[in-house]
């Protein structure tokens, strides 16, 4: 496994403020399971959950889970909520990764909750790299 963050802070954060608007960017959103965390947790009546992404993505892709093995991973909010105002943005710049988001964004209508996808790449210099 590489080196694969652990994203329990999330539930504390969500414990402490899960009523106030939020904006959240994700710089490298890969297969995007980050993002399914975060509505997991302030977007409660979508009931989206890692399992339900990876069986999307799993219609074009081999790996739709990843070395990480974030499709296992299990979100219980500490505290039941109304969906929280949210803005995010997705930044990704593989072509492949982007297409795969693309299409699970519309699957699962999440442009109405505030979810965009804006596919570059972020560095600390100006340049181009292929992908």
């Amino acid at each position: 496994r590489s080196q694969c963050p652990s994203e329990a802070w999330l539930a504390h954060f969500h414990e402490t403020d899960h009523l106030s608007p939020k904006v959240f960017i994700n710089v490298g959103a890969n297969k995007g399971y980050t993002l399914v965390h975060w509505l997991a947790l302030w977007q409660q009546p979508l009931k989206l959950r890692p399992q339900r992404w990876e069986q999307h993505l799993r219609k074009h892709m081999k790996m739709a889970c990843g070395n990480c093995d974030d499709c296992k991973e299990t979100i219980v909010p500490q505290v039941r909520a109304p969906a929280t105002p949210l803005t995010v943005l997705l930044i990704e710049p593989a072509p492949f990764n982007v297409q795969n988001l693309r299409k699970a964004l519309r699957s699962f209508k999440l442009g109405q909750v505030g979810v965009r996808l804006l596919p570059y790449a972020v560095a600390s210099y100006t340049g181009s790299a292929p992908f």
